[in-house]
């Protein structure tokens, strides 16, 4: 075995080695937090949970007894939810104050009972030795006619005498109601008439089962137990039906005591009770319309019996995960040794598309003789390696074509797009007769199998060399500076905008024309130039821009690009190039004055 192998071999065990100390010191530390904080996160999360069942109860009791409340002030009319009128001359007999009772019973499922007792002083029909008092109740399904005045004194009674005493709305104490053998509670409203004299008592019956039940569908876990308790600290609703209206301080004296639980129900908090015969977590919250407490009583076990399976899954989760680390690492060890030798490729490939790509532009000053008739100088500096910028221009048949352009992105993918680009302007412009045409057909091949979306922003124009007659075409990109042949004088070119190119096949673009004089120049550029921006993040902006081109507008076209680009990056004053920088500048002279 060769010595370079075996010092792998040594490498790789002494890297395991080191890998397995690391992850055995991460692995002890990480258990002893996860043990320390899993029953806080549980608790945490058990809090969340409840807390949003004990608004769903919360909501559902109260709604109810707010339908209730609703009944009540819509039969006695009232339009001031502190003052009910009634009229008893509006039933002309006993019987239809019953039959109006009932059809309020029977359309109201919530109602068990409702009852209208007035004062023995109203003039009355069949009014009984206490006075009038009709009452239906719901027996099996079935209404239930009672005359309370003839059977006991009703005005004594706490659904009547509360409010007759209070003169408002009163939530009666629950309690067992004598024909149904449930636990009803039950809203008084008093009555008055239309002079504000206090003439009865409007009282409706709803049953705490339906609270019972709505409970049991809520429970959050399978041993939980949901419990309502009224004013007085007795059971209202409870699964065990044996504890209705008894005191919880007979059943649970620990957890119940009433200040600290009328405390804690106020403030919406809960507390934990640990005990030798049971370990349960309390949960409560406080109705305010009837002073009743909500109780969630959780076993503490059932609610942390996930940290057990936690434990244990962790446990073979860190030791697998360190066996896998392990086998990881030798792998990435050996695959980082390639992705090195690959990245070192790539580098120098990188390189080489960046001196292509600057080849595929035209030299930066234009020297040749077919070139006498303009002065011209083209400037790319990539923000990266390779850029997404182009410029180009060419003669042909006593014309000048020339074109920039900028592709979304940077890199690569814009490098190609910038091609691809690039390619369709030499093979698209060459003895075109339309520029907008040309131009369209260029964004329809490059709308074409376009998946990633890119466009390019573009600027194209053709100059005839003998007239000075400019044709130029504007997709998207920034506005040209003609540099006009008088000294200190240039401007922005008024350009019609279209989309950039590679968007919509379907886009429409517009020739623009305009005449050149003797010594004019035109300006083109990239936003790599307007954009710049300094440390504080403050671009060169459009105004700098033309107040530095008319500043050079006297010199030649390379001293133009050479010193604006100076300009820039006196103005980024340090800050890292964030965009491509591209200007393309050429000076016309007639053929006249040659």
């Amino acid at each position: 075995m060769s010595r370079p192998k075996i010092a792998g071999i040594r490498t790789y065990i002494s890297l395991s080695l080191l890998v397995i100390l690391i992850g055995g010191i991460v692995f002890t530390t990480g258990f002893g937090i996860c043990l320390y904080l899993s029953r806080t996160q549980i608790t945490e999360l058990t809090n969340k949970g409840i807390s949003r069942d004990l608004d769903v109860i919360h909501n559902y009791v109260d709604g109810q007894l707010q339908s209730i409340e609703d009944v009540a002030y819509a039969l006695s009319g009232a339009e001031d939810r502190n003052y009910a009128t009634f009229d008893p001359a509006s039933f002309d007999s006993e019987e239809s104050m019953f039959v109006f009772l009932e059809n309020i019973l029977n359309v109201n499922a919530n109602i068990c009972g409702i009852a209208i007792g007035l004062e023995p002083s109203l003039s009355v029909p069949q009014q009984g030795p206490y006075g009038f008092a009709a009452y239906v109740t719901n027996v099996s399904g079935k209404s239930e006619r009672l005359r309370l005045g003839g059977i006991n004194d009703y005005r004594k009674k706490e659904w009547y005498c509360k409010a007759a005493t209070r003169n408002k709305p009163y939530w009666s104490l629950p309690f067992r109601e004598t024909n149904m053998g449930k636990v009803v509670t039950c809203f008084s409203l008093p009555l008055h008439d239309r002079t504000g004299n206090f003439i009865g008592v409007l009282a409706l019956d709803i049953n705490t089962e339906a609270f019972r039940l709505k409970c049991n569908e809520i429970m959050p876990f399978k041993n939980a137990e949901v419990t309502l308790v009224d004013r007085n600290h007795r059971f209202i609703s409870h699964p065990d039906t044996t504890f209705l209206l008894r005191n919880v301080s007979d059943y649970h004296p620990e957890q119940w005591n009433k200040a600290a639980a009328h405390d804690l129900a106020q403030q919406k908090k809960f507390f934990r009770v640990e005990s030798k015969e049971n370990k349960s977590l309390f949960y409560f919250d406080t109705i305010q319309r009837t002073q009743w407490i909500i109780s969630i009583e959780c076993p503490i076990d059932e609610v942390y019996s996930g940290v057990y399976r936690m434990r244990r899954d962790t446990t073979l989760i860190a030791i697998a995960s360190i066996l896998f680390m392990i086998v990881c690492f030798i792998y990435l060890f050996r695959r980082l040794q390639r992705i090195t030798l690959s990245k070192a490729n790539l580098d120098k490939e990188v390189k080489i598309a960046s001196e292509i790509q600057m080849d595929m532009t035209p030299k930066h000053k234009a020297s040749a003789p077919e070139f006498e008739q303009f002065d011209v100088c083209g400037f790319l500096q990539p923000a990266r390696d390779i850029g997404g910028d182009l410029y180009d221009f060419f003669l042909y048949d006593g014309c000048l074509y020339f074109c920039i352009g900028d592709v979304s992105g940077k890199g690569i993918p814009a490098s190609l797009f910038m091609s691809a680009t690039h390619y369709l302007f030499r093979s698209t412009l060459e003895g075109c007769e339309d520029l907008a045409q040309a131009v369209a057909s260029i964004n329809r091949s490059l709308c074409t199998n376009n998946e990633r979306n890119m466009f390019v922003t573009f600027f194209c124009g053709k100059l005839d060399l003998a007239t000075g007659k400019l044709d130029y075409c504007n997709a998207g990109h920034n506005a040209p500076i003609l540099i006009s042949h008088e000294p200190g004088k240039a401007s922005f070119i008024q350009t019609t905008h279209r989309l950039p190119l590679g968007i919509m096949s379907d886009v429409t673009f517009q020739t623009e024309t305009m005449n050149l004089q003797n010594g004019d120049a035109l300006f083109l550029y990239t936003d790599g130039i307007t954009e710049s921006m300094n440390l504080e993040r403050q671009e060169f902006g459009d105004e700098q821009t033309l107040q530095c081109v008319t500043a050079h507008a006297s010199e030649s076209t390379q001293d133009i690009v050479k010193k604006l680009y100076k300009d820039i990056q006196q103005h980024a004053a340090g800050a890292e190039q964030s965009d491509d920088i591209t200007m393309l500048c050429f000076r016309y002279n007639s053929s006249d004055n040659s």
